[in-house]
């Protein structure tokens, strides 16, 4: 389709890269249709760069699918570009004997149109031969069905081809008269294309009258919408800072309250180990005293008493036995002594001794 507007335009370079690309896709899935309208129009191509070989060459490739897939309208379209090929390679004959091929089909098909045309061309190859009668009368069938058909465009050319053929024969009376209908047909389609274009112009403007009020209500109705999704959205926002807010609010309530507690906590345990540490230095201190009384007090006296009965006791005439019980006695006060002296030191705080 690319490759049949870009030759539309005359832009034969692009149409022919995009005809081959065509081409190239329809050998992949096998899609002879595609290939069959690619091969036709790549031989209007080279036909138009009057590289009629090459057109030709395309033609054949193209009539061989015709055959493969029995396609007769494709066999007459390409029947149609060969003779025109033929014509303008000087080989008038053969491009007679394929415009017939093309005839043939178009009345198999009974298309009136199509006959004209052939007719026409048909004429255009007897006009090169000279045979003005054979163009002439072919000329006239073709303005009958042109006429039939109403194909005011088809028509047209039909009389301009008479007027040239009888322009050629040098009856220019008739040449004039034909070539005058040619000048009026020419009119009348100006006319009609003109008044075709105003129509659709008046047309055109009346949709675009009716689609630019849509588009002013629809600006209108986007507006509003616009004006109600942006309160939407401050609503939102505002919300959302709110939202914000109290959780940050939230946050630092709770952040000083653990802070607090926190606080709380370590101040119950300074307490704590300020009770701790007073009720073991009450307990160190009551230690010290108790030691002290007993090395001290009790202590003393003890050795007091055990100096003063070694003395009695070496003054004493005692006998065996007396003597014995008085060795042990003292023996026991002596190893008393040692074990009140033992619990006064074992009673004396660390601290106390470490310092």
């Amino acid at each position: 389709s690319l490759g049949g507007l870009y030759m539309s335009t005359n832009k034969l370079d692009k149409a022919h890269t995009f005809v081959e690309r065509a081409l190239k896709i329809s050998e992949q899935p096998g899609d002879q249709r595609l290939a069959l309208r690619s091969l036709h129009t790549l031989a209007n191509i080279y036909g138009m760069r009057g590289l009629y070989d090459k057109a030709l060459e395309a033609d054949e490739k193209a009539l061989k699918i015709c055959a493969a897939t029995n396609n007769t309208r494709g066999y007459s379209e390409i029947y149609s570009n060969m003779a025109l090929c033929y014509f303008y390679k000087g080989m008038l004959d053969t491009s007679l004997e394929y415009h017939y091929k093309v005839l043939k089909i178009d009345q198999f098909f009974k298309d009136d149109k199509q006959i004209a045309d052939t007719y026409l061309n048909l004429a255009q190859v007897y006009r090169k031969k000279n045979d003005y009668k054979k163009a002439i009368s072919l000329l006239n069938e073709s303005i009958a069905l042109f006429t039939k058909t109403e194909h005011k465009f088809g028509l047209k050319e039909a009389y301009l081809s008479l007027s040239e053929a009888y322009k050629e024969k040098q009856d220019y009376k008739q040449a004039y008269d034909a070539f005058k209908t040619y000048n009026k047909l020419s009119s009348e389609i100006i006319n009609e294309a003109n008044s075709k274009q105003i129509a659709q112009l008046n047309v055109q403007y009346e949709a675009e009258q009716r689609e630019q009020k849509i588009r002013n209500l629809s600006q209108q109705a986007t507006i509003s919408e616009l004006e109600l999704k942006e309160r939407n959205i401050l609503l939102v926002v505002a919300g959302i800072i709110i939202l914000i807010g109290l959780i940050l609010s939230y946050l630092i309530y709770k952040q000083r309250k653990m802070a607090e507690r926190a606080r709380i906590q370590q101040e119950i345990h300074k307490q704590q180990q300020l009770a701790a540490k007073a009720v073991l230095q009450a307990e160190d201190h009551e230690r010290q005293r108790i030691a002290t009384e007993l090395h001290d007090g009790v202590g003393q006296i003890i050795s007091a008493a055990l100096i003063n009965l070694n003395m009695l006791f070496g003054k004493l005439q005692l006998a065996e036995k007396e003597k014995t019980i008085a060795e042990t006695s003292l023996s026991l006060i002596g190893e008393g002594y040692d074990e009140l002296r033992l619990i006064s030191h074992q009673m004396i705080p660390n601290s106390v001794l470490k310092n």
